[in-house]
């Protein structure tokens, strides 16, 4: 059994339903229509899995063609390699706050300036990454989208248990 079937089964075992897949022509027209490619681990479970559901305290992970996106900042690579708490960075330039909105995708948004992003580019292209009002740090240990995934799907929730400052 492979892993996408591992991952179908212990969905099936949950009774958690989600999307039905995507077909290639579907997520090709998204990566042309934004002139992207989509990190390989997210790309497979898109087509082998689902195309989004009801997942984290029962918030949504969006439906590719309702991720939000901005095409002019999808382009351009994500600029950091490590957390960032800009509130606790007194030399926090605006400028450069603004730029961790380039090369990500939001998968998820729980509200109040909190959400989960998939990193498109840059040096963490295929991590998953928590976003806030106050700042950003990628998962702990660093996961690409299916290794976040099957974290949740196994039961896990501390996404940040090995994070240290």
């Amino acid at each position: 059994m492979d892993k996408y079937q591992q991952i179908h089964e212990k969905l099936k075992e949950k009774g958690i339903t989600f999307n039905p897949p995507l077909s290639l022509a579907e997520v090709e027209k998204f990566e042309q229509l934004h002139k992207i490619s989509l990190p390989a681990a997210y790309r497979d479970f898109l087509l082998k899995v689902a195309d989004g559901g009801t997942m984290i305290d029962d918030f949504p992970l969006m439906p590719l063609y309702q991720c939000k996106t901005d095409d002019s900042l999808i382009h351009k690579d994500f600029p950091l390699t490590d957390y960032w708490i800009w509130e606790d960075d007194e030399d926090a330039d605006p400028d450069k706050i603004n730029e961790v909105d380039f090369g990500n995708l939001t998968l998820i948004d729980i509200g109040d300036g909190q959400t989960w992003n998939l990193i498109l580019s840059g040096s963490c292209a295929g991590e998953m990454w928590f976003f806030t009002d106050v700042g950003v740090q990628p998962a702990c240990p660093r996961r690409d989208f299916l290794s976040w995934f099957e974290y949740w799907l196994d039961g896990g929730d501390d996404y940040f248990s090995d994070f240290a400052y």
